[in-house]
């Protein structure tokens, strides 16, 4: 919505967020966005989910509201639609499923200030459900998770999120169905 911004409820473990950049291309502090149109936003306040863990990153969703609504024409028509249960949207997602995730992240798990992305990236994954997930080494997948992995896992490149990318959107053709929260290395 122009006055919400949903994200992972562990951004806010050990850092103060009390601004939002809605259209952001390019990585926090810079002083362009890429030729991009942007716009910043104070936060009125959030709600982190009630039974978010921060140990096991169960229910790791927040709401961040702004103070100020987005109003840019350009900006509110990049605005995701959401997965709801009642929505004419709902997605059922299947395994093989093809998705998308969005984010500023690292490159690689080096970590260096030049292994991060000069401009937005995104990374095509897929869906696998929660017991195909689970033996494919991730037995601490809880109910509130999805799993999205590699689609090529046996070519030489692994592609996925890494650090820096949570709180982006997972999507299926244009539709927001997740949120990225962890990973195993990138």
């Amino acid at each position: 919505s122009p006055s919400l911004v949903l994200s992972a409820g562990h951004c806010i473990e050990n850092a103060r967020v009390d601004k939002i950049r809605v259209g952001a291309y390019k990585q926090a502090g810079s002083s362009d966005n890429g030729g991009q149109r942007y716009s910043d936003h104070d936060i009125e306040g959030y709600v982190r989910h009630p039974l978010y863990s921060p140990s096991t990153l169960d229910n790791d969703v927040i709401l961040f509201k702004l103070q100020t609504p987005v109003r840019d024409p350009y900006l509110l028509r990049n605005i995701v639609k959401l997965n709801i249960d009642d929505g004419s949207d709902r997605v059922e997602l299947e395994d093989g499923d093809s998705l998308v995730a969005v984010g500023l992240g690292f490159f690689d798990d080096d970590f260096g200030r030049d292994r991060l992305p000069s401009t937005l990236q995104e990374v095509d994954l897929k869906y696998l459900s929660t017991w195909r997930c689970r033996g494919a080494g991730w037995p601490m997948l809880r109910s509130s998770m999805m799993c999205a992995v590699d689609p090529n896992p046996n070519d030489l490149t692994t592609e996925d999120s890494c650090q820096g990318d949570s709180g982006g959107p997972l999507l299926r053709n244009g539709i927001q169905v997740g949120i990225v929260s962890y990973g195993k290395g990138c």
